[in-house]
Formats: C-alpha cells, structure tokens, sequence
C-alpha cells in the first residue's frame, strides 16, 4: 500500500478484492499531476509475499479502473473503451 501510494510523484491507489478464493490486490499509481494517467498492476497474496501478476503500463489522460463479470476482472479505461488487461482464474494458476 505504501509503495503504490508513494512511489510516483503523484501518488495512487490500492483496491483489494477476493477473486476465484484468492486475495488479490490491484494497485493504480498516477504520473501526471493535472491530468489523468494511470498503469495498473494485479497482485496475489503468497505463503509469504504479495506476487504480481500481471500489469498494463501507463495510460494517459484516463484512469485505469477494474469492472467485475463473470469469471474474470476487466481493466480499461474509466471513460469507457476497449479492455486492456484481463484478469482470469488461469492468471492465477502458476502462484
């Protein structure tokens, strides 16, 4: 939590969620200050460690926001658009 809030200039975000019965995080951190950027990154709680899972490098002018649907996690942009990552049971598979 520490990390995504302070490890760019401007700061960011950390949403926790349960997922296929693993506690995963999503952490969005912010670049620009004034307008909109975000990347976002999925993490799964280890025996001991956070691991990443996956991650979407930096969109600019939008923030990146996870939607919920049936078996999976969509990323995409807040306005609306195409999704840019997807989160599955599968992603989860090899931690």
């Amino acid at each position: 939590k520490n990390w995504t809030e302070t490890s760019t200039l401007v700061g960011g975000r950390l949403d926790k969620a349960t997922f296929e019965g693993r506690e995963v995080a999503f952490a969005y951190r912010s670049y620009t200050s004034g307008v909109k950027s975000s990347d976002a990154a999925v993490y799964v709680r280890g025996d001991k460690t956070w691991k990443l899972v996956k991650a979407y490098p930096v969109v600019m002018g939008d923030w990146i926001v996870a939607e919920q649907q049936a078996g999976s996690y969509l990323f995409h942009p807040e306005n609306g658009g195409k999704s840019l990552m997807v989160l599955t049971q599968a992603d989860l598979a090899h931690f």
